[in-house]
């Protein structure tokens, strides 16, 4: 395991390093139309799944991984890929 080599040997940088200097970090860029969907928190979007659509554009703090089919998301806050 890497943990147990000293960080002397190996050293490293972990993601949260890496990007929390960045303002905006791309997962995958693009180009999407669709109809733009905010929820406050992971209670109103679990609240609203039913009527979550192929075409909507999903924007949170953090978008759940086990998420429907949709056009886009966006993650208002750090989060890695």
């Amino acid at each position: 395991m890497v943990q147990a080599i000293d960080r002397e040997d190996l050293p490293r940088i972990y993601n949260h390093e890496l990007f929390a200097s960045e303002p905006f970090v791309v997962l995958n860029e693009g180009e999407t139309k669709g109809r733009l969907r905010y929820f406050k928190d992971e209670a109103v979007y679990r609240e609203n799944l039913g009527n979550i659509e192929w075409y909507d554009i999903i924007v949170m703090d953090r978008v759940p991984e086990n998420i429907p089919r949709v056009s886009g998301l966006i993650n208002a806050q750090h989060t890695t890929p």
